[in-house]
């Protein structure tokens, strides 16, 4: 076969037909490249009519979102999507609208945006608000396993044994994201110490992954926090002359204070009591108590506290109190339980013996 000759130099510089094909598809992909930079330019590129009705869009969501009107928060959220699809603002208005709709399908639609939202700020809030919906997410997970794990039980063994199955990768699902949950809120509280929605929520997830000992570091924060609130609110309730619209938000933010210590003192107590230490758990319910002496639970687990320390007199009388108070049905555990305490210290009475 002959081979071919020629100068090298010219052999350089002639163009084969690949070369052609190449040069014409490089060509193509730059064209490609150069209509997507322009469209995102154009998208970025806003008039200022268009500019005066994002903001105007923006204003009234968090309006809207301020006063728990999550619906229409989304709605002109949505609209001010519409015009800049990556304003982090309005990502997190829109995730947060649908997270205060409580449903687990709100809760998984919010993702998107709160996922938006915290790429763009980036800041302690936003890792806050990432961090409830993973939360949630884990939390609904979880649920979603109990109630597989009790179906299993009157299923036959092959179906039961699918059920156990499906319920241990939910399980798997839920622990990722429960770490995950617990990244962002241990971001959101290292940057903000003393904001007490991202104690609350971080304190529930080492609670839920078992981490006592972080729990209740993070809840005797929380419940300092509350207590310095309060105490605050109310000096100045006694001492300043305040308008009626100021000693009304005043009282509100001193009934909130409290429902937020009375929430951390409960998983406090949880807490120990899971564990068996009683006293400590004790002291906690009587502080709710005081703190709010109509939260009816309450009087059973410190009467189960009280029977567990030997102090059956106490016990019984906490125990009167839960039954006078409680919805739950009679067969019920807790008020069959309940009856028992109170029967036996009654029977002790009966029989003449000192408590």
């Amino acid at each position: 076969m002959a081979s071919r000759s020629g100068n090298p130099l010219q052999l350089a510089g002639r163009k084969t037909k690949s070369d052609r094909i190449a040069l014409k598809l490089d060509h193509f992909a730059i064209m490609r490249l150069l209509t997507a930079v322009l469209l995102v330019l154009a998208a970025c590129s806003l008039s200022e009519e268009e500019e005066d009705r994002l903001a105007a869009h923006l204003q009234r969501a968090q309006v809207y979102f301020d006063t728990g009107d999550f619906l229409r928060a989304q709605q002109q959220a949505d609209l001010g999507l519409i015009l800049e699809p990556d304003n982090p603002t309005l990502n997190h208005i829109m995730g947060r609208s649908l997270l205060g709709m409580q449903d687990i399908e709100s809760v998984r639609k919010s993702g998107s945006f709160l996922k938006a939202a915290h790429k763009g700020l980036n800041s302690a809030r936003t890792s806050y608000s990432l961090g409830e919906y993973r939360l949630r997410l884990a939390e609904f997970m979880i649920g979603r396993t109990n109630l597989l794990n009790a179906k299993a039980v009157d299923l036959p063994t092959e179906e039961a044994s699918q059920m156990v199955s499906r319920a241990a990768r939910t399980k798997k699902n839920a622990d990722t994201e429960l770490e995950l949950a617990r990244q962002l809120l241990e971001t959101a509280v290292a940057e903000l110490p003393e904001n007490p929605q991202s104690l609350r929520l971080l304190a529930n997830c080492c609670s839920h992954q078992k981490d006592e000992k972080r729990a209740l570091e993070v809840l005797a924060n929380l419940i300092d926090v509350m207590e310095k609130s309060r105490a605050y609110k109310n000096e100045k309730l006694a001492l300043q002359q305040l308008s009626v619209t100021d000693e009304s938000r005043l009282r509100r933010g001193v009934v909130a204070d409290i429902e937020m210590e009375v929430h951390a003192r409960g998983l406090v107590a949880t807490i120990y009591m899971n564990g068996e230490d009683f006293q400590p758990a004790e002291l906690q319910l009587t502080a709710i108590l005081n703190l709010n002496p109509s939260v009816d639970s309450e009087y059973y687990n410190r009467g189960l506290c009280r029977y567990q320390l030997g102090r059956l007199g106490e016990a019984a009388s906490d125990m009167r109190t839960f039954l006078g108070r409680t919805s739950l049905e009679f067969s019920s555990a807790p008020v069959t339980r309940a009856l028992t305490i109170v029967g036996e210290y009654e029977a002790l009475q009966k029989a003449g013996s000192q408590p």
